[in-house]
């Protein structure tokens, strides 16, 4: 594998949409998994909501 790209699509229904896409980031960047791949993973977020 050259890259892994993950898409991750959220919907919240109270909150801020810019917390949450920050929350994600950070999630991805401590992930065991994503971490343990030696390829580059790129996390693309979607956050819908209020």
């Amino acid at each position: 594998m050259a890259s892994v790209t993950l898409r991750a699509e959220v919907r919240i229904s109270a909150g801020d949409p810019q917390a949450a896409t920050e929350l994600f980031t950070t999630a991805g960047e401590l992930c065991y998994v994503a971490r343990s791949l030696n390829c580059p993973v790129h996390h693309v977020v979607e956050v819908t909501g209020p």
